[in-house]
């Protein structure tokens, strides 16, 4: 008997993981690293390497997933994306200490990597390759 319900607290807590794993809902960064490729763990190395001057991600939204997840089949690499992380660090622009007009609030966040310039081309692809180096 003691077998059996031993058996039975295993299944339910392995249901009760599985069910956790598939909650669709945003979730917090969280405090044990998530494997590469995954929205989670670009959420974390975006918010451990980029400049303090740029604002953190608390929270990992549907929408920021579906971005995530796009991007990071585009550009796979994690040292790809620790490369823009780097590179922000080298942009007076990027951190929101040099300010254009049109731009004058402008600081760089994930959100922003995330998404397509007024040309069209990926941002985190142009600041990778240095385009808003000092």
């Amino acid at each position: 008997e003691q077998e059996q319900e031993q058996e039975l607290e295993q299944e339910q807590e392995q249901e009760q993981e599985q069910e956790q794993e598939q909650e669709p809902s945003p979730t917090p960064p969280s405090s044990s690293p998530s494997k590469w490729g995954t929205p989670d763990a670009l959420m974390e190395l975006y918010n451990r390497l980029a400049p303090d001057d740029c604002p953190a991600i608390e929270v990992l939204s549907a929408g920021r997933r579906t971005k995530a997840l796009a991007y990071l089949k585009a550009f796979p690499d994690q040292a790809w994306w620790e490369r823009v992380c780097q590179e922000i660090h080298g942009s007076k622009f990027l951190r929101g200490k040099k300010n254009t007009p049109g731009h004058e609030h402008f600081v760089c966040d994930l959100d922003w990597l995330l998404t397509r310039g007024k040309d069209q081309v990926e941002n985190a692809l142009k600041v990778w390759e240095g385009k808003y180096r000092d």
